[in-house]
């Protein structure tokens, strides 16, 4: 009923798989002649709790990974250091992966609002702005939680869309 561990993930500027796993890292994963490799690992476990699950790792235009956890956590990672900064949507929860665009917008629909997150001081998430949207009143079949069910689409360069779940 979640797409974490590997339900979203990308490949990077080198062909790698950048993959959130469900223990608590990022895995970039190459190609090697006839074999895959495991060639970095970004360990997280001292920012998502234990029982959390990533739910999906993309990067920034400025080459930052972000990740979002299935219990509202969002975060960044410095692809050179490693560092990992992170904040917690309080009573909310993440199903779905994001979108990111060219201005540094972030956008993560959690089961109760869309959000535009940015980096703030040390590649930190901000909320820029957040906008409530009709969650319904239950968990339809085949959603994996009471909110959008859908990823946000970035349109142009002044609109991005969600799903609500009204009922």
């Amino acid at each position: 009923t979640d797409f974490s561990g590997g339900g979203y993930f990308f490949l990077d500027h080198e062909d790698r798989a950048v993959i959130p796993t469900n223990n608590r890292q990022i895995w970039i994963v190459g190609f090697n002649e006839s074999m895959f490799e495991l060639e970095r690992t970004y360990d997280l476990s001292m920012a998502v709790p234990f029982g959390d699950n990533l739910v999906s790792v993309l990067p920034d235009w400025s080459g930052n990974y972000w990740f979002i956890t299935s219990r509202g956590l969002v975060g960044t990672v410095q692809r050179d250091s490693g560092q990992v900064s992170a904040t917690q949507l309080e009573g909310e929860i993440i199903a779905n992966s994001f979108a990111v665009d060219d201005s540094g917008g972030v956008y993560i629909v959690s089961d109760h609002a869309l959000y535009r997150f940015d980096a703030g001081e040390q590649g930190a998430p901000q909320v820029t702005w957040r906008v409530e949207y009709d969650r319904g009143t239950r968990l339809k079949p085949g959603q994996a939680s009471q909110g959008s069910g859908t990823t946000p689409t970035v349109i142009g360069e002044r609109y991005v869309a969600i799903t609500d779940n009204a009922d």
